[in-house]
Order: structure tokens, then sequence, then C-alpha cells
């Protein structure tokens, strides 16, 4: 088992789809906004899998998130009652 427990048939089934995706991606002027939505989404997934970022990371990303959310008068009070 890999460290982000997977198994080193899956991490390697994963880079194949990683590369597969990352190639459509740079071909992505030939496909419509929702497959290029849907290609780049299930990228990051996979890559996500691959190296999950670190707690702090995600605290910090969900910290910015918030912040700027209340900013936006009808979702600041929902952020306080979720905050509270």
């Amino acid at each position: 088992m890999a460290g982000n427990g997977m198994t080193s048939a899956e991490v390697k089934r994963l880079r194949v789809c990683e590369r597969q995706l990352q190639a459509l991606v740079d071909r992505a002027a030939y496909f419509g906004a929702r497959e290029r939505w849907e290609i780049s989404d299930l990228l990051a997934l996979v890559k996500t899998r691959l190296s999950p970022p670190a707690p702090s990371e995600l605290e910090q990303k969900t910290a910015k998130i918030i912040e700027s959310v209340a900013q936006i008068d009808g979702l600041r009070q929902a952020v306080e009652l979720v905050s509270a």
C-alpha cells in the first residue's frame, strides 16, 4: 500500500488516466465548454487522489473562500452562523 491508501497497481492505473486526461486538456480547443470542464474536473480529482493536499492547505483555502463569500451581504450571516 502506498501512503495514499492505494496499491501500486491502482496508482499505476491512475497515472495512466492522468496522462490520458492531460493529453485531452492539451487539445481542449476541440471540445465544447462542458467537455472541457468535465475533463478538467476529473483530472483534478485524479491528481488529488494521487497526492492529497495537506490539511493546513485545505484550511487555508477554506478560510480564503469564506473570507471572500463573507463580503456578500446575503451570505455573511450564513457564514457567521456556521462559524459560531
